[in-house]
């Protein structure tokens, strides 16, 4: 009986295994992130089972017609590359938890099939951090300045460290390590891998004071922020103060590209985003050369020279003009 046979014999309690194996992991990511979604895998993971149940498809030969179908649906390249990495990561999961019915032969058989089926490679234009993914210095002081103090102290700390929202949840006070002038912060980013970044001392306190945090940085009633009561406060924020759309991760491609013009430094940026490698942050922040690690990013608050710049900014065009704020909103 070949590898694929097998697994087709197999089919029905493959899938239910799947579905099992898939929820035993999003609990546990969610009692990790205390109750918080889990990441987005899980989803993607559940519609490619959801799909080949639907057509009628075998786990691994249904992968190809999978991605024909969402390659088909017009999604940029990112999505396209997430959906498949969770499907083919989920068919190595049942090929690992089948080692007792297959031979390492069939083993390896099956997993040269699922290299056939390549993740998209992204357009440059896709990677490339353009001006409409981050504010300008004129812009940030503006928002910081005008925003309320809960946004704001987030805001800041998002464009001072350059983390993602996630992780800025996800601080505990105990990954705080105070001091004199600069503190050192330890970041859980993706896949759980370790990074450090830097935070003034002074504001830190003011938001450690501001939050009344027991265990989380970012905490309210006892409870850490959810990401989407975030997005929504910076979003309305954005809205009245800029009268443009304002994601969360907006402030972490403002870091990257206003620290890279402050220091040139690619490798060190690198390092402070948690990229995988220098090559990618060099694709989005396409400059050179830098020296971080050990200094926040500097939010000049008074600078004459940025409110001039606001000024003329605002001078130059009506942020608000032909905007119908309810219904971007």
């Amino acid at each position: 009986m070949t590898a694929l046979q097998t697994i087709n014999e197999h089919h029905d309690l493959i899938l239910d295994a799947l579905r099992s194996y898939i929820e035993g992991q999003e609990r546990d990511a969610r009692e990790a992130t205390n109750g918080r979604k889990g990441w987005s895998y899980y989803d993607n993971a559940r519609l490619f089972l959801d799909y080949i149940e639907q057509h009628g498809l075998g786990l691994i030969d249904g992968l190809s017609d999978y991605e024909t179908a969402i390659r088909a649906m017009d999604y940029a390249s990112q999505t396209i590359s997430v959906k498949l990495a969770a499907a083919k990561s989920l068919i190595k999961y049942a090929i690992d938890a089948l080692k007792a019915q297959l031979t390492v032969e069939q083993r390896a058989g099956l997993y040269e099939l699922l290299s056939d089926i390549k993740l998209p490679r992204l357009a440059e234009s896709e990677v490339e951090i353009r001006e409409d993914k981050y504010l300008t210095e004129a812009e940030l002081w503006r928002f910081l300045d005008r925003c309320d103090d809960t946004t704001r102290y987030m805001a800041d700390f998002m464009a001072s460290t350059g983390v993602r929202v996630s992780e800025m949840l996800d601080i505990r006070l105990t990954d705080i390590q105070d001091g004199a002038r600069v503190c050192k912060i330890r970041i859980n980013g993706k896949g759980r891998k370790q990074r450090s970044v830097a935070y003034g001392t002074a504001k830190l306190e003011q938001t450690r004071q501001h939050f009344g945090g027991t265990t989380w940085l970012f905490e309210h009633d006892g409870r850490q922020y959810s990401r989407v009561s975030v997005t929504q406060r910076i979003r309305e924020n954005g809205f009245r103060i800029l009268g443009r759309r304002v994601g969360s991760h907006m402030f972490r491609h403002t870091y990257g590209t206003l620290k890279y013009k402050q220091d040139h430094d690619i490798v060190a940026l690198s390092r402070a985003l948690g990229h995988s490698g220098v090559s990618v942050t060099e694709s989005m922040y396409i400059h050179h050369a830098y020296k971080l690690e050990d200094q926040p990013l500097t939010i000049p608050e008074d600078d004459p020279a940025v409110t001039e710049a606001l000024e003329r900014e605002l001078n130059s065009q009506s942020l608000l003009d032909g905007l119908d704020v309810k219904e971007k909103v």
